[in-house]
């Protein structure tokens, strides 16, 4: 994932382009996969930030990096991109019976937030993102238009 602005492109914390203005920040996606929780970091920084954030989907982004795209508050794909609306894994784990009941209840939590976040974004039935996150539902960008997921296309027809 790379945070990028007109003037150049860098990887520091999300929150330090604030210091820049609220110039809109141009956030490229291209992530597979991703923890769940280190996904929701990125939210909450952009969440907090005054300056725009427009994301642009360059080829895939799925799992976990969708509750990041969801975040932006204008998003973007190119005409080949896909989405894929799939649980995230859980990372491994380890430890007592109790750390693994309590680091799943709160694996449960976080991915029910996803499914909160995507149905207040998309406008579409909670229900329908369970489901689709549950069966791994792969959206072309013309689909993921349609779905509510993406404003936009870039690119030729």
């Amino acid at each position: 994932m790379t945070i990028s602005t007109r003037r150049f492109r860098a990887r520091p914390s999300a929150l330090s382009f604030d210091a820049m203005g609220r110039e809109p920040i141009q956030l490229h996606l291209s992530v597979s996969e991703g923890e769940l929780s280190a996904a929701f970091a990125v939210v909450d920084a952009i969440d907090a930030m005054q300056a725009p954030v427009h994301a642009v989907v360059t080829s895939q982004v799925g799992g976990a990096a969708v509750a990041v795209l969801a975040a932006a508050q204008r998003r973007v794909a190119y005409r080949h991109a896909r989405i894929r609306l799939a649980e995230p894994r859980a990372a491994a784990l380890a430890g007592t019976v109790d750390e693994v009941a309590a680091a799943a209840g709160r694996y449960l939590r976080e991915v029910e937030e996803l499914a909160v976040r995507l149905a207040e974004v998309t406008g579409q039935p909670r229900s329908r993102v369970e489901d689709d996150l549950s069966t791994g539902r792969v959206l072309t960008a013309d689909e993921a238009r349609e779905y509510g997921l993406i404003d936009e296309i870039v690119g030729r027809r």
